[in-house]
C-alpha cells in the first residue's frame, strides 16, 4: 500500500500483484473440486455450481471494487481514501500485536 502512495500511477498494478496470488490460492482448489464434482456426479450439479459461483462473486465484488476505487483515486491525484485505508489497516495490525 505504501508503494502505491509513492507511485500512484502504478497503484492498480500493485493491487493486481498483491491480489493475484491470493486469488489463485483460493480459486484453484475450488475449481478442481468443482471440475471433479461436475464430471462424476449428477448432471444438475453444474447449475448448482454456477449459482454458487454467482453468490461468491456477489460476496467478493464489493471488497475487490473498493480496492479498485482506492487505486483509481490515487491515479487521479486523490489519496484521501488510500490514506484512510492505510490508517485503518495499521490500526488493525497494531491491535492484533
Amino acid at each position: 500500500m505504501k508503494q502505491a502512495l509513492q507511485f500512484p500511477r502504478f497503484s492498480i498494478f500493485f493491487l493486481g500483484f498483491y491480489m493475484l496470488p491470493w486469488f489463485f490460492a483460493i480459486a484453484l482448489p475450488l475449481l478442481l473440486i468443482s471440475i471433479l464434482l461436475s464430471e462424476f456426479t449428477h448432471p444438475a450439479l453444474p447449475v448448482l455450481n454456477m449459482i454458487m459461483g454467482f453468490v461468491g462473486l456477489a460476496l467478493i465484488a464489493p471488497w475487490f471494487f473498493r480496492w479498485c476505487i482506492i487505486c483509481a483515486g490515487l491515479m487521479y491525484g486523490r489519496p484521501r481514501l488510500a490514506e484512510q485505508k492505510l490508517d485503518y489497516l495499521e490500526q488493525k495490525l497494531e491491535s492484533r500485536s
